[in-house]
């Protein structure tokens, strides 16, 4: 039996368009949220985080805002607990390591490389179930471990 892509209550919609590529997108602990990975058009691309604000009805009630990250290349997206910011793995530049960096929703808030004096080489992390810490493995050049970074105390 062969289902259908509009689901038991209609077809989808469309919540955001932007020029370039969105990946990965992912909702907010509280549903208000919805951010995706994205990656601008052009020779030279640029990684930031596209925030969509969600009405209670599903439908975007503001325009799409980038939150640029600074970096060259981003993934692994996560929110924090309380959705007021996101985490993500990330290239400040070519050649340099992956670090992982804390994206606050608030205007005007830089980007904190939260692994900034680590000079392993992140591979992934996950949040804790609080949003209180992160795991992350890295690789070093004779092996690999697990750290552990407490983000409120």
């Amino acid at each position: 039996m062969r289902k259908s892509a509009e689901g038991p209550n209609g077809a989808p919609w469309r919540v955001a368009v932007v020029q370039g590529r969105l990946s990965a997108p992912v909702w907010s602990p509280d549903g208000r949220w919805l951010a995706a990975n994205y990656s601008a058009p052009g020779a030279k691309p640029r990684y930031a985080v596209l925030v969509v604000t969600l009405a209670p009805d599903g439908q975007a009630s503001a325009p799409p805002r980038l939150v640029e990250a600074g970096l060259l290349w981003g993934g692994s997206l996560a929110w924090l607990s309380d959705s007021r910011a996101v985490t993500v793995l990330g290239t400040g530049g070519e050649g340099s390591e992956a670090d992982i960096w804390l994206l606050s929703l608030r205007e005007g808030d830089p980007p904190v490389n939260l692994t900034r004096d680590d000079p392993s080489n992140m591979v992934d992390y996950s949040l804790s179930p609080d949003g209180r810490h992160i795991a992350y493995s890295a690789e070093i050049p004779r092996g690999s471990s697990i750290w552990r970074i407490d983000l409120q105390p």
